[in-house]
């Protein structure tokens, strides 16, 4: 005692040193029980697993009979004399394994079309984004029947334009047979079962300026083809629904623009717009239909997978930090620095110059 209070730095060699032989002792016997546990385990593992086999092994033999069925099964398949049994096999096979197979593919690949902003779907429904050569605006497509003259053109005069700077005027002269017609369509993608507000604005402007002169000769109509089909010609007459204009003076500037509106509803994800001029009777005269302002509003059909949409639907949170539970006994890196530190600490004591 006397001696550790002259030199009190003896006392906390002696700690370090029992550390140290402590810390050593520790490690020691960690890594001889980590191996002594690692070992006995897997043999243990190992030994179940003979003992399961033999007693599988004599239920097996206890069959002796189930090679016999092999060589009949195979004599039978060398004698194809039975037909039935040749064509039933193909034909079950083609039918019962493609069938699933593709059905689920298709499903998944199916597009999600949901309801997006409410919107005018039309494009250039209002004829200022320009025409073509043809004299069709753009983004429009026409159609006409013949032994008819026919003039598609961009609208120049104020009295016959509704808005802006342009409409689209349709001409029809020289009709030579009665039922001839001109006009133009438009396809657009739409949300199935949504209901969709159309409206047409136009002018019908001929030399009667009154439809009693003329027998209704002049008219214009609208159709709606709910499968996409471009084709006019395959609408039926009774889907063609005639817009209620009267006729007014050809050439006059005191003329105004008469409006329709309705609603439609489609099953489909792509309808077609038609909208036609109508001259019932053959006339050499020459009468001008004029459209503007129209219009297709209801909401922009919105496209998804699927599998996106079911992804960030109800997903739980991602679970952090499992199976990273710490396990010091078996980690390498961690004795490898425990040896290292203690090491440190060994030359430590030793550069002190230990004298106790």
């Amino acid at each position: 005692m006397q001696a550790i209070k002259e030199n009190p730095r003896g006392l906390f060699r002696i700690v370090l040193l029992g550390l140290f032989v402590l810390a050593l002792l520790c490690l020691v016997g960690a890594l001889v029980y980590n191996l002594l546990l690692t070992n006995g385990d897997e043999v243990v593992v190992d030994t179940p697993t003979p003992t399961v086999t033999p007693t599988e092994g004599p239920e097996v033999v206890a069959s002796p009979e189930e090679p016999t069925a092999t060589p009949t099964l195979v004599v039978i398949e060398e004698t194809p004399i039975p037909t039935e049994e040749s064509t039933a096999e193909p034909t079950e096979e083609p039918t019962a394994i493609p069938t699933p197979t593709k059905q689920p593919s298709d499903t998944e690949l199916l597009p999600v079309i949901s309801p997006g902003a409410i919107e005018d779907l039309l494009k250039n429904g209002d004829f200022e984004e320009g025409f073509d050569a043809q004299g069709v605006a753009l983004e429009w497509q026409n159609f006409q029947t013949d032994s008819v003259a026919v003039n598609f053109s961009r609208e120049t005069a104020i009295p016959y334009i509704k808005s802006g700077s342009a409409a689209q005027r349709i001409t029809l002269a020289q009709a030579t047979q009665p039922n001839r017609y001109a006009g133009i369509f438009q396809q657009v993608n739409i949300v199935p079962n949504e209901p969709y507000s159309v409206t047409l604005h136009g002018q019908i402007r001929t030399g009667f300026a009154d439809v009693n002169q003329s027998s209704y000769g002049y008219r214009m109509q609208y159709a709606v083809d709910h499968s996409g089909d471009d084709n006019w010609q395959n609408i039926p007459e009774t889907d063609w629904i005639e817009l209620p204009w009267d006729e007014q003076l050809l050439n006059s500037a005191e003329v105004k623009f008469l409006e329709y509106a309705t609603t439609i509803t489609s099953t489909s994800e792509q309808i077609t717009l038609f909208v036609r001029a109508w001259n019932k009777w053959a006339d050499p005269g020459e009468v001008q239909y004029t459209l503007d302002d129209l219009s297709l509003v209801g909401p922009s059909p919105r496209v998804g997978s699927p599998e996106t949409e079911e992804a960030l639907i109800d997903q739980p949170l991602p679970t952090t930090g499992e199976g990273d539970s710490a396990n010091f006994i078996g980690s390498g890196p961690f004795w490898g620095a425990l040896l290292v530190l203690l090491l440190l600490a060994a030359g430590a004591i030793y550069r002190a110059k230990w004298s106790y």
